[in-house]
């Protein structure tokens, strides 16, 4: 988005230099109708906000829940260079412990195979592999629905999955579901 804005930026700078040539060329009343026009466009206020503020992060009860060593899993699984999986960095503060998948725009290749190979346990279709170490396990509903990867029955089918194999519910908070074993 910053590139582009000062792509914009560039065009615009073009546009008023082309403008002021034009300009000297105009009758005094065709000026008084440009200014007008120039004058109604800041009006409207063409900007492009590249930032904008988020909500403060505030405690989840889900997460609280967690206590102990060992690592933590999030589901649904997504491939580390997706956005989506930035979602759960949110919540590394209120449990900071390691995890076998993240978000990075410049993974290493294993991590990418690590996902494809856990991706079929956000619908509920095999098992969390021991190696692992996975301990906890959090369930989060929101990004099933928001990112359109999942069927609607792939959230129940992953915490199936979890009650099945051994694991534990430790709390509900909202979307967010946490499992232990």
């Amino acid at each position: 988005m910053p590139v582009a804005c000062l792509a914009l930026a560039a065009l615009a700078a073009f546009g008023v230099e082309q403008a002021t040539v034009c300009y000297k060329r105009l009758s005094p009343a065709a000026r008084w109708g440009l200014a007008g026009t120039v004058i109604v466009l800041l009006a409207v206020d063409l900007r492009v906000p590249v930032f904008g503020a988020v909500a403060a992060d505030t405690p989840n009860d889900a997460y609280a829940a967690i206590r102990g060593g060992g690592r933590l899993l999030e589901l649904p699984v997504f491939r580390p260079d997706l956005h989506y999986g930035s979602v759960y960095l949110a919540y590394v503060r209120q449990s900071p412990r390691e995890r076998p998948q993240g978000y990075s725009t410049i993974a290493p290749k294993r991590a990418v195979g690590l996902a494809r190979e856990l991706r079929p346990l956000s619908c509920g279709r095999g098992t969390i592999p021991a190696d692992l170490g996975v301990r906890f396990v959090a369930v989060h509903r929101g990004l099933y629905a928001q990112s359109g990867f999942f069927g609607a029955g792939c959230p129940g089918r992953a915490e199936e999955m979890l009650r099945r194999t051994g694991w534990r519910l430790l709390a509900r908070d909202g979307p967010i579901v946490t499992y232990s074993r």
